[in-house]
Formats: C-alpha cells, structure tokens, sequence
C-alpha cells in the first residue's frame, strides 16, 4: 500500500500548529501551580479592547486560531466537521489554553476565548468558501458558464 502524501502534509501541519499555538500561549514550558489557578479566578472577566494595542491582541488572537478552523477539517475529513462541530472544538482548544494559563500565574481573559473562536470559524468559513470555489471552477472550467471572453 503507497502513503498517500497528501493527509501525511495535513496531519504535520496540524501538530506543527497545535506545538506552535501552547508554545506562544505559554503553555509549553510554563510552572503549573494549583495557587496561581485560585487567584487567577479573582481576576477573571471580559475586556473590550480600548488602546490600539489591545485591538492588535485582539486581532493576533483571531489570527492565531484561523488556522484551526482550516486544519480540523482537514485531518478530521471522516467526521465531516459542521460548523457547530467547528465551534465547539473552537471554544474547546481556547478555553482548555485559558484554563492551563490559569495554573501558570496568568490571567483568563473570556474576550481571549470569544476572539479564538471568531478566528476558528472565520478559518472555517475561509475553508468551506474556498472549497465552493474550487468545486464551482471544477465544473464550469478556469472561465465560468455566461462569462464574457476577451475576442469573441
């Protein structure tokens, strides 16, 4: 049986994504300890970004979960993944990140989570609407059907 490259590609590049986000969430090598979770909860909530800055990490926070939205599909072809599949394992990945940075002395933040699931299925949406593209120039060739051509 020949190994398909394809999904080996898919698959690397999911684990080179999943290793890449702990490691800029600061999970990978982070010191867990149960007394940072506790006064981590009492400074937990929401916060609307006000400073350029802030809507930069909201931003950067959007952008990094983009990613996810266009792998799970990807690897996961089998389940097929709709999009409330695609917004649980979202929510999931995101508050799992929040929950961990609790343990390591940092600070959960919901708007973290709200803006990690936006990029999650706005990396969906980028898949399935690529995805109708590609299938609608399958069908109708590189020009589609009631296109005008340049010369005739």
């Amino acid at each position: 049986r020949s190994l398909e490259v394809g999904p080996v590609i898919r698959e690397f590049g999911f684990a080179v994504y999943l290793i890449t986000t702990l490691e800029i969430t600061g999970v990978i090598g982070m010191s867990f300890r149960a007394g940072w979770f506790v006064d981590s909860l009492h400074s937990m909530g929401l916060y609307v970004p006000h400073s350029p800055g802030e809507f930069l990490m909201a931003l950067m926070n959007v952008a990094l979960f983009v990613p996810l939205g266009i792998f799970l599909p990807l690897v996961f072809r089998r389940g097929k993944l709709n999009w409330r599949k695609m917004l649980v394992a979202g929510l999931g990945f995101s508050a799992g990140i929040e929950f961990l940075q609790m343990f390591g002395g940092r600070m959960a933040e919901v708007d973290d989570v709200l803006f990690n699931v936006a990029g999650s299925m706005a990396g969906y949406a980028a898949l399935r609407v690529g995805g109708r593209i590609k299938r609608r120039i399958a069908e109708n060739g590189a020009v589609g059907r009631g296109t005008a051509r340049a010369g005739g």
